[in-house]
């Protein structure tokens, strides 16, 4: 399944799915509509705001009872689709649109831990470290993101004055779907939710005034743009195939795969693990060779600048387009 956060109107905020047609679908509504065949209005509708509820990370929560709704609505959407009657919430309302009669927002912005990955691909450590014998972490290595840097696809992020070298990093976002504590290499999978797209945009400059773990570079505003959707796990079955890859302004600047990653998935949840997760907490893949600071003396900068456009795309997953402005 395919979910995401949209607003229908400016300023209302309600969590939904992708349908097989390309259809943006109101869970809470689409599943108040299913229960209201069986019982009275109301009490669908006060049912479907707590098992189908119109947040993110709330619905997340609430595990195997959500992700039943939202089957239960996907079953009722292709039937109305068959009989050629879109489906209407309980009251007659909307609860199917098109993608461009909605603003897509970020899937989720409001995790509880935010851990961005780092160091975990090795042309990347030879491009930043300048090396063909980098110097590799022994464990999964990271730094935390603030969720009031997270933005959503399309959005544009501007250009901070801090900074003189803003860099790109497309990554794949693993969102947590149960608590995980101490969990095992191979029980790890099993705690995802899904999968979405991210870009860890960097302030580099910044960066160099920093000791140990980069902290202000990483978290300016509108630096965590992620999107546009959340991929549930079952979706991907082999997540080593998955291509990793950026573009600015449709040049190629990054390509690379999971198979790639120094320490994979699974190892990541479970080190991470080890701190306690819950859910809707997110980690990232951390990035591949390609980014703006590896480029060397003698070579043209790919620092990025006002008006340039970032699309980075994970595949089976999505693709987030960023504009710089």
């Amino acid at each position: 399944m395919r979910f995401l956060t949209f607003e229908p109107v400016p300023g209302v905020t309600r969590f939904g799915l992708i349908s097989g047609a390309g259809r943006i679908i109101d869970l809470e509504g689409a599943f108040a509509a299913v229960l209201a065949r069986d019982i009275p209005t109301e009490r669908a509708c006060e049912l479907a705001s707590r098992m189908a509820p119109p947040d993110a990370l709330a619905f997340i929560e609430g595990g195997a009872i959500c992700l039943d709704a939202a089957r239960k609505v996907i079953d009722a959407v292709e039937d109305a689709a068959a009989r050629n009657a879109p489906l209407t919430g309980p009251r007659g309302e909307t609860i199917d649109f098109a993608e461009d009669a909605v603003t897509i927002c970020a899937p989720l912005a409001n995790p509880r831990n935010f851990i961005a990955s780092g160091k975990n691909f090795d042309n990347h450590l030879t491009e930043m470290q300048q090396s063909n014998r980098p110097v590799a972490p022994r464990i999964p290595s990271g730094h935390p993101q603030y969720p009031c840097a997270i933005v959503g696809p399309g959005e544009t992020v501007a250009y901070p004055k801090e900074t003189r070298k803003l860099d790109y990093e497309v990554e794949m976002a693993m969102i947590i779907g149960r608590r995980a504590r101490n969990v095992s290499r191979e029980d790890a999978l099993d705690y995802v939710f899904g999968f979405t797209v991210y870009n860890d945009l960097s302030a580099r400059d910044m960066g160099e005034q920093e000791w140990g773990v980069p902290m202000m570079q990483k978290n300016l505003p509108g630096f965590s743009p992620m999107g546009p959707c959340i991929v549930t796990r079952d979706e991907l079955d082999d997540l080593e195939s998955i291509g990793l890859r950026s573009y600015v302004n449709g040049e190629l600047r990054q390509s690379s795969s999971i198979a790639h990653m120094r320490f994979k998935i699974a190892d990541q949840i479970s080190f991470w693990s080890q701190i306690g997760l819950e859910p809707g907490d997110i980690i990232t893949t951390g990035t591949p060779g390609g980014v703006a600071a590896g480029r060397g003396n003698d070579e043209e900068p790919w620092w990025l600048n006002p008006g340039d456009v970032v699309d980075c795309v994970v595949d089976r997953v999505g693709t987030l387009r960023t504009v710089i402005g």
